[in-house]
């Protein structure tokens, strides 16, 4: 496997990403997790990342983040990329109804942040087995 292969998180929570990575490291250690706080960082990252052909293999995306929320960084994101092809997970810690039906049209794999450890282990496994084969 490829050593520069990475997920992207974008969360306003560093405990979250902190724990995002220990969970990914402890399933695939080849894989690193680079951390943003805002949908603003994210957007300059994803700018270099696409000028530099190292986009990420995923991006994990929080939902609920001031100023530029999850799903408004995501039509950003996409603007972005044009018809380049990054899978996003949306993380929420509050699922509503119209976060899936966002999700749904626009092709993005929807889940409940994890409350534990195992938890994020069980994220970490379904990353990899589901959306990164």
């Amino acid at each position: 496997m490829d050593s520069k292969k990475y997920i992207l998180c974008i969360d306003d929570d560093e405990d979250d990403c902190s724990l995002l990575a220990e969970a990914l490291h402890g399933e695939k250690p080849a894989y690193r997790l680079h951390a943003v706080k805002s949908g603003d960082l994210a957007l300059q990252f994803l700018a270099d990342a696409l000028q530099n052909n190292d986009l990420p293999e995923l991006i994990v995306l929080d939902i609920n983040m001031p100023a530029m929320d999850g799903k408004e960084t995501l039509v950003q994101i996409k603007k972005l990329l044009g018809g380049l092809y990054v899978p996003v997970l949306f993380l929420t810690t509050t699922p509503r109804e119209e976060d899936l039906l966002f999700g749904e049209v626009r092709g993005v794999t929807i889940m409940a942040k994890p409350k534990s450890m195992k938890g994020y282990g069980d994220l970490a496994k379904t990353i990899f087995d589901s959306l990164l084969q």
